[in-house]
């Protein structure tokens, strides 16, 4: 047996370049309006090969969501940590009233 390179297929996006691509297409023409197609070509890939990775437009959007709720969790996570305490006690103080 031979030591040759394994052989790879096209360079493909990461999940994060697709959801990039899916949230730039909502936001010019909004989620409605956005197809698939215009996702896939935006990445400069078919159709099909977007389906391969994703059910459709719905679960990108989901995934779009949960990364920017991710997101906002960790910034606000990091600022209770920060050592400012005034920004903490505003932070604190904003979230009971929201609970009131």
């Amino acid at each position: 047996m031979t030591d040759r390179p394994a052989r790879r297929g096209r360079p493909g996006h990461d999940q994060q370049a697709v959801i990039l691509a899916a949230v730039a297409a909502f936001d010019e023409h909004g989620y409605d309006a956005t197809t698939m197609g215009m996702i896939a070509e935006r990445l400069k890939v078919s159709k099909s090969a977007l389906y391969h990775h994703v059910d459709g437009k719905e679960e990108l959007l989901t995934l779009a969501l949960e990364t920017a709720f991710e997101a906002l969790d960790a910034g606000l996570r990091s600022a209770e940590h920060s050592p400012r305490p005034s920004t903490c006690a505003s932070r604190r103080s904003s979230a009971r009233w929201c609970r009131s």
